[in-house]
């Protein structure tokens, strides 16, 4: 069973430059394929929400990191 899961639109729109930038700089295929490797770490985290860093480790300056609150 595949998890589920629903991207934010601004996480959304990230997709669609990330795999624009990609076409356009390498080709249709490589951006199929990095798009199909985000998605499918999507799901890996919808299914294991616990999976990543725990805070220890700082994420680069330009990334954005958001804290895991239990529910």
């Amino acid at each position: 069973m595949t998890a589920r899961y629903v991207l934010a639109p601004q996480a959304a729109r990230d997709l669609v430059q990330i795999w624009r930038y990609v076409k356009r700089e390498a080709s249709l295929d490589t951006a199929d394929r990095v798009e199909s490797i985000i998605r499918a770490k999507c799901v890996y985290l919808a299914k294991f929400p616990h999976a990543g860093h725990g805070g220890a480790i700082q994420p680069l300056p330009m990334c954005d990191s958001f804290p895991y609150i239990p529910t």
